[in-house]
């Protein structure tokens, strides 16, 4: 029974305490010190302004925003309220509000001598609802002179939301009482907690990261409102102001104040622009300009930036609180942030939170300058220079651009632009296809070029969008000629460039003319030239195997790695080797073969014939080797003088050597009776000129008679006697 009741009880007061209305405790996964001064839009100064009864009721601000130099020579600054006008017990009262999510909070005076000698008010500081006293001079006497006092502090808070304030109790206000009772803050100082923050993005091998400046002037940029009013009139929230430092170019910033503002809704003044980078940096106005437009009397409003619906507080008063004397002329940092997903394309909206100042009261300002994002781009496979490269810069004139669309109104071809070295075209607000160029080139850079500054004074130059291979960035041009430094101005104008390309490889560039739908102003578009970049990369040399270092005599270690030809390889090798030179022998002994039996025209050489030693044997001119060429036509008489008839020889008994004269009896025809009739006889000749009979009896003399002349056989006179021809 016991235990039944126990249970039951147990039960009851389970379900009570889950009833109550408790906060979850999340999990603690970060914890940081955050410094928040009095100027920072999370901490809210009320009243917002007050009314002074002696004189009326003119409207003051009860606050007061004071600065003092401390140890380190940097301005600090503080907020000071005074008891004259403070109503401790009602919704007017003097107090600060803060609102944060922490373990631990503290809260910090500024120094004695900075208050000017009033007395400190009694103090009241409530966090979430608990309320508690404070005797500032108590505290400030323990303290140090020069540094910040600390009035409060709390830790070992749950980690929840939670809301501090601070009150002053104190309603003195000089009359008829003595004295005034002041409250000064300095800053906040908690112990934040949350989700870890990611780590900064670092870059993959490959890859680098590079700055890309959006000036106000930049296309990407969009100022809201474009218009407000005032008594029923339209003006213009967004400024436009020009500052020119002392050395360097000129530059521009939009301005814009409370005035006619409003915290949420279209009339809310804000800056709205996109980018795609791991970093942001917004910068401000120069302080040098701000104190000239101003006439030193600025007051910074409060501000935030909101990136992908994740917001941000700025304090753009601490940012120029201690901005150096050399850098007065410069844009100033107001905010940054490195820890962004680059590959995720961010929408930023810069606003203004302030609403409009009561009548009487000074209004807040807020400047934009320009905004700096780290874009991931590829790294360059070298370092410039390369050593040994050879580096070349090509220049393009604008005639070789490919233009479109052509016609007229867009490109003009009038031949003041042509002397000025450049092609111009105008913006066409009743058309959507908007002047654009191209051109293909080989590189690692390419950079455009627009007419110089003074050929085209007082025109208002068009916003272009450049795409290099598909990816695509706004070109500033208004904002690139306001940089030209009055030295240059008759030189051509850097507009754009970009580097680290594959230099190997075709790359496209097209510029095109953009404009928005709510600018009606006519602007113009022109290009001079553009160049681009290449290089040429040195061939490596050929390495030579390193030194050995060791003593002399001393082994140098090595991998045996085996014979480098295969012993099967080696064999076939060696068998090819001696075929071949077989088929050399045998081939140079049939040749030698073939030479020692026919002569060198391809003839059989004839078989010697040894002369009998007591009979020498005539050898007989050699016949010619070729057969002589036909007889020419001739006469009768010639053609019997060179071409006699065959060969005969007529004997009559023994003759001499001799020829006798001629007869005509003996050339007579047959028949015929010239002279005594003869015996003839016909002798035939063998090849060595004998006949037959004369073979067998060689001692016989004989003579014979030929159309060369008569000479003796072998019995005469060896047949050296040659007469000469008939």
């Amino acid at each position: 029974m016991f235990r039944w009741t126990s249970l039951v009880f147990l039960a009851l007061f389970a379900a009570l305490y889950a009833g109550e209305d408790t906060e979850p405790t999340p999990r603690i996964e970060r914890t940081a010190n955050v410094i928040v001064h009095t100027t920072d839009p999370r901490v809210t100064l009320s009243p917002r302004f007050s009314c002074s009864t002696i004189f009326g009721c003119g409207a003051y601000d009860p606050w007061e925003l004071m600065a003092y130099h401390g140890p380190d020579g940097r301005l600090h600054s503080f907020h000071r309220t005074k008891s004259a006008g403070n109503q401790p017990h009602s919704e007017n009262v003097r107090q600060l509000t803060f609102e944060f999510v922490g373990t631990a909070v503290y809260l910090y005076a500024p120094p004695q001598s900075p208050l000017e000698d009033f007395p400190l008010g009694l103090q009241e500081v409530c966090l979430d609802g608990t309320c508690k006293n404070i005797d500032v001079s108590t505290i400030y006497d323990d303290s140090d002179p020069g540094m910040p006092v600390l009035l409060w502090g709390e830790q070992d808070l749950p980690p929840h939301h939670h809301r501090l304030q601070i009150r002053l109790l104190d309603d003195h206000t000089g009359w008829p009482f003595p004295h005034v009772d002041v409250m000064a803050i300095q800053y906040i100082r908690y112990t934040s907690v949350g989700p870890p923050l990611p780590d900064p993005y670092k870059p993959p091998i490959g890859a680098d990261l590079a700055n890309v400046t959006l000036e106000d002037t930049n296309y990407a940029m969009t100022y809201r409102p474009l218009f407000s009013f005032y008594n029923s009139k339209p003006y213009k929230p967004w400024d436009t102001f020009m500052s020119r430092p002392t050395y360097g170019p000129a530059d521009t910033f939009r301005h814009t104040s409370n005035w006619g503002n409003a915290r949420s809704g279209s009339q809310m003044r804000q800056v709205t622009f996109s980018f795609q980078g791991a970093a942001l940096y917004i910068y401000g106005a120069p302080p040098e300009t701000l104190k000239t437009i101003t006439n030193g009397r600025y007051l910074h409003a409060h501000q935030d930036i909101c990136v992908n619906d994740q917001c941000y507080p700025i304090d753009a008063h601490q940012a120029y609180l201690n901005v150096d004397k050399q850098d007065e002329s410069h844009p100033v940092l107001v905010w940054a942030y490195d820890r962004f997903d680059p590959t995720v394309i961010s929408t930023v909206h810069l606003r203004l939170l302030d609403s409009q100042s009561p009548d009487g009261l000074e209004g807040t300002q807020m400047t934009f300058s320009k905004a700096v994002y780290s874009e991931v781009q590829r790294a360059p496979p070298w370092k410039v220079p390369v050593p040994g490269a050879e580096y070349g810069t090509f220049r393009v004139p604008h005639e070789w651009l490919t233009y479109s669309p052509w016609g007229w109104g867009w490109w003009s071809n009038n031949p003041w632009y042509v002397d000025h070295g450049c092609r111009v075209a105008w913006n066409m607000m009743e058309t959507e296809d908007e002047p654009k160029w191209s051109f293909t080139f080989t590189g690692y850079g390419v950079k455009v070029y627009g007419p110089p500054k003074y050929s085209f004074l007082g025109v208002t130059h068009a916003s272009q969008k450049v795409c290099v291979d598909g990816r695509c960035h706004y070109i500033d041009v208004e904002h690139a000629y306001l940089s030209v430094l009055p030295g240059e101005a008759n030189r051509p104008v850097l507009l754009w460039s970009t580097f680290g390309l594959e230099s190997n490889m075709k790359h496209t560039i097209s510029v095109q003319l953009v404009q928005r739908p709510d600018d009606s102003r006519r602007t113009m578009m022109a290009v001079s030239h553009l160049e681009y970049l290449t290089v040429e990369y040195p061939r490596p040399k050929p390495q030579l195997p390193p030194t050995p270092t060791s003593p002399p005599g001393t082994p140098i270690p090595t991998k045996d790695a085996g014979p480098l030809i295969d012993p099967k390889v080696l064999e076939v090798l060696g068998l090819v080797v001696l075929l071949v030179f077989g088929l050399f022998i045998l081939v140079s002994v049939v040749t030698f073969a073939i030479v020692l039996v026919v002569d060198p025209m391809g003839q059989p050489r004839p078989t010697p014939v040894l002369p009998t030693p007591t009979i020498p044997v005539p050898v007989p001119a050699p016949r010619p080797r070729f057969p002589p060429p036909p007889p020419k036509p001739q006469s009768e008489t010639d053609s019997l003088l060179d071409n006699p008839p065959p060969y005969e020889e007529f004997t009559d008994g023994p003759q001499s050597s001799i020829p006798p004269p001629y007869s005509p009896s003996r050339h007579a025809p047959s028949g015929s009776s010239a002279g005594p009739s003869r015996e003839r006889t016909r002798v035939t000749l063998t090849r060595n000129g004998e006949s037959p009979e004369q073979r067998t009896s060689p001692a016989m003399p004989s003579t014979r008679r030929s159309r060369y002349g008569t000479f003796a056989g072998p019995s005469g006179n060896g047949g050296g006697g040659n007469s000469p021809r008939r």
